[in-house]
């Protein structure tokens, strides 16, 4: 007994060990040490410096319409800042500092978004100061040729779900590329540049992002981006990481003619997210992600199913393929689960009208008329009561004389006396008193 009670007390042990480590690196991801907070105003001082400077570089060298620099790392990449076009308005800082906390409290919120760290105006260089995790590098950096089938459409759809609590919360991104999407050693992709375009309509800074691959056609030419920029964006990154190639805008997708395992359906909502208009688009990622679900979840199916060769028709299978069904491959601890399949619903049989059935007409029939005068005749009363008998008037004295005659009427009553009370006797005046002698 001695021995299973010390074996139970250290696996409880160990257990308690396990979440006691498991929570101190959840705590270290989530809130920095005493000496990261001593630290961190340095570090992002000295960030935020050398992002103004690479800024100014860049405006010298390219001219000054660039509206921000890349995102630029710190030494141990757990930072990275981005500055702005100088702005010459410096009576925004509050408004700029109640929009960082906005921001701030929505990045904490989701895994995908990069958590904001600072939100400000150093020289009159308005910049974003985003964290990062341990390990990440620019998706930029993989864009070479066509990612893997089934890594690209895991990394679409985090993208999806990371841009869609956005769109549900009332932001857009409205500037996302390559290198605005960071991906961790465990293929977890990190959103950073929320809030940029925020910033840049309360200051009011008019300089335009240079286009890349993922720049809708209508923010190349020089509008305002909204939510459905970023519907054509992650279209257009799907189609990239899909064929390594950039989409044309306006043009049908053909995935399932190019991409082997890819089903028809995700080539109908990237052609509607492509459209060059951006009022043929989805209207936001929340009514787009309804749509590419299903298709993800299909195309996923697909590429799991291993491909097997052909055989000449008529050949009977192997004994060994119909013994043994194919191996699936193993299952991929990194990322998030796979989405169940939603239902199609037909929206069109709930708002058609309801339509009464037909009742069958019934026989008509007809009603004889009554002559009711006919069989009813008038009611004569005097012929159906009969008659009273007639009184007889006395005709002898006698008779006359045994008719009572009427008493008469009795006398009045003599009024009441009323009561009166014995007045009493007056008083008698009271005798003089008389002096006491002496």
């Amino acid at each position: 007994m001695a021995q299973g009670s010390g074996r139970s007390t250290t696996t409880a042990r160990g257990k308690k060990g396990k979440r006691r480590s498991l929570l101190a690196r959840l705590l270290d991801v989530l809130s920095p040490t005493a000496e990261e907070t001593r630290r961190r105003p340095q570090e992002v001082q000295g960030l935020v410096q050398r992002g103004v400077a690479r800024f100014r570089q860049l405006a010298q060298r390219e001219g000054s319409d660039s509206l921000a620099s890349p995102w630029i790392l710190s030494s141990d990449q757990q930072m990275a800042v981005r500055v702005l076009r100088r702005v010459s308005d410096l009576t925004k800082q509050r408004s700029l500092a109640d929009l960082g906390r906005q921001i701030q409290m929505l990045t904490l919120n989701h895994p995908g978004l990069a958590p904001l760290v600072e939100m400000a105006i150093y020289e009159s260089y308005p910049y974003v100061v985003a964290r990062l995790r341990a390990g990440v590098h620019p998706l930029s950096a993989e864009v070479r040729g066509p990612m893997e089938r089934r890594r690209a459409l895991r990394l679409i759809y985090q993208v999806v779900e990371a841009l869609q609590y956005l769109h549900h919360h009332g932001y857009f991104h409205g500037n996302l590329s390559p290198d605005d999407i960071f991906v961790d050693e465990s293929g977890l992709p990190l959103i950073t540049g929320v809030g940029l375009e925020q910033v840049r309509r309360l200051l009011n800074i008019q300089a335009h992002p240079q286009p890349t691959a993922l720049t809708p056609p209508e923010v190349a030419q020089g509008a305002s981006p909204d939510a459905r920029s970023d519907v054509y964006a992650v279209a257009a990154l799907a189609y990239l990481l899909l064929t390594g190639k950039p989409p044309v805008p306006g043009r049908p997708t053909h995935l399932a003619r190019d991409v082997a395992g890819l089903p028809p359906s995700l080539d109908a909502v990237l052609t509607k997210a492509l459209a060059a208009s951006p009022d043929e688009r989805y209207a936001n990622l929340v009514e787009m992600a309804r749509a590419l679900r299903p298709a993800l979840h299909e195309a996923r199916l697909g590429s799991r199913r291993p491909s097997q060769p052909e055989q000449p028709s008529g050949a009977a299978p192997a004994a060994s393929q119909r013994a043994r069904p194919p191996s699936r491959p193993p299952a991929v601890s990194a990322g998030f689960p796979d989405p169940l399949p939603m239902p199609e619903i037909d929206l069109s049989e709930l708002s058609r009208p309801l339509q009464m059935p037909e009742v069958p007409t019934l026989e008509t029939v007809e009603i004889p008329t009554v002559d009711w005068a006919a069989l009813l005749k008038p009611l004569n009363l005097a012929e159906t009561l009969p008659s009273a008998p007639e009184a007889e008037a006395p005709s002898s004295p006698d008779a006359k004389m045994a008719t009572p005659s009427p008493e008469p009427a009795a006398a009045p009553a003599p009024p009441r006396a009323r009561r009166t009370r014995a007045q009493p006797p007056p008083r008698q005046p009271a005798p003089p008193r008389q002096p006491l002698q002496p």
